[in-house]
């Protein structure tokens, strides 16, 4: 009973009611949803630039009989590695086997933009500490 005449206490004097809560709620979730179905353009292409050279690391993990303290570093080496040079070969190719010529050169931004795009929108659904690191580099404000 006290919290609820404590909570009622602190709509009162801020000058809302439950329903503006509710409300603001249901906006910011209307917002979440059209920015997945804008972001969903990145995040398909993401996927697919990012797929080969994310599950070749996950491989490499596996295998490697390393102990638990040098995963992190085992990790962070072999993606550097493989999707370097993942980005570079794929940019080459493209830029020798398609019509795009020289503009090939822009692929490995795209896919390393795309591939960020995946992590966050990911993040959102089951990766709570990449949530914050994208948190960190995207544009919105919190109030």
């Amino acid at each position: 009973m006290q919290q609820i005449d404590l909570y009622s206490g602190q709509l009162d004097r801020h000058g809302i009611t439950d329903k503006d809560i509710r409300e603001l709620k249901f906006q910011q979730s209307f917002v979440r949803v059209i920015s997945y179905i804008l972001g969903l353009p990145f995040f398909i292409p993401g996927v697919i630039f990012n797929f080969i050279p994310y599950y070749l690391v996950q491989y490499i993990l596996k295998k490697s009989a390393s102990m638990k303290n040098f995963q992190g570093s085992m990790i962070l080496a072999a993606g550097l590695i493989l999707f370097t040079f993942f980005y570079i070969t794929v940019s080459v190719l493209t830029g020798i086997f398609t019509p795009i010529g020289w503009w090939a050169v822009l692929l490995p931004l795209v896919m390393y933009i795309t591939g960020f795009t995946v992590r966050c929108i990911s993040a959102q659904f089951n990766m709570p500490v990449s949530a914050k690191i994208c948190a960190l580099f995207s544009a919105r404000t919190k109030s």
